[in-house]
């Protein structure tokens, strides 16, 4: 904070901005009405002499992550996605739609164009399997630490089954839509301060999150130990053939 008077029009614009933001607002391109309702937010604070405490900068710190999370996760969940869709083909032999989308995924985590080679297959699902856990280790706020270590610690048992791959890349959407839910909230909760006259405070908006995150619709489950032993074990596309072909063998033999 600047060491002006609170009438220095330095202070007085980084408190503008700072309202801008709390409010959901460009501080660049506000209209007339956003910056007679950001100008009012900045009275409010005045008056509970709120202004210059740490609460404000950090309610608009959250406010700017929450957004940064909400819009990175759509684009998440629409990688997520295509892994999920192309999953099976990666395991059973590519299928001629599956190339297009497997080269422009390539790109996004990182792959090279030979993905295209048959070889390259379980390399090409070990990149989603990284990108889903780059994901989840970055979000990994809405779970607690031991659980998700324990968690953690399973991913390289489960990169090598398809079925592992995919309950990697479902756990990372639920994170994803975990972000994209909260940012909503979040402009939610903004707007029923606005509507109810409060002034919108950090220590306000760290207990409705703790509320709103402990909904069962908003909990993120992480998989069992038991979904988790499943998806390691799961045979690999070459075991499945040799076990389809032996018990053929043993009913030809009977």
């Amino acid at each position: 904070m600047s060491s002006g008077s609170s009438y220095d029009p330095g202070t007085f614009r980084k408190s503008l901005n700072t309202a801008a933001l709390i409010l959901g607002y460009d501080p660049d391109n506000m209209d007339a009405d956003q910056r007679k309702e950001a100008y009012k937010l900045v009275l409010d604070y005045k008056r509970e002499n709120r202004w210059n405490s740490e609460s404000v900068e950090a309610l608009a710190e959250e406010m700017v992550a929450i957004q940064t999370e909400g819009n990175l996760a759509t684009g998440e969940i629409a990688k997520f996605q295509q892994m999920l869709t192309i999953l099976p083909e990666i395991y059973t032999g590519w299928g001629a739609g599956a190339w297009k989308t497997a080269n422009m995924l390539g790109a996004m985590i990182g792959l090279p164009e030979f993905t295209k080679a048959a070889g390259q297959m379980e390399m090409f699902a070990q990149g989603g399997m990284e990108m889903a856990l780059k994901y989840i280790q970055q979000t990994k706020g809405a779970v607690s630490d031991r659980e998700f270590e324990a968690f953690l610690a399973s991913a390289p048992g489960l990169s090598r089954t398809q079925l592992g791959n995919q309950l990697m890349l479902e756990t990372a959407m639920k994170y994803a839509q975990y972000n994209q839910d909260k940012a909503a909230e979040y402009t939610r909760w903004i707007a029923g301060q606005k509507a109810a006259g409060e002034t919108p405070l950090y220590e306000d908006w760290s207990a409705h999150l703790i509320e709103w995150s402990n909904k069962e619709e908003n909990i993120i489950k992480l998989p069992t130990e038991a979904d988790i032993e499943n998806a390691i074990n799961a045979p690999s596309s070459t075991e499945s053939s040799e076990i389809q072909a032996e018990t053929v063998d043993e009913m030809v033999q009977e």
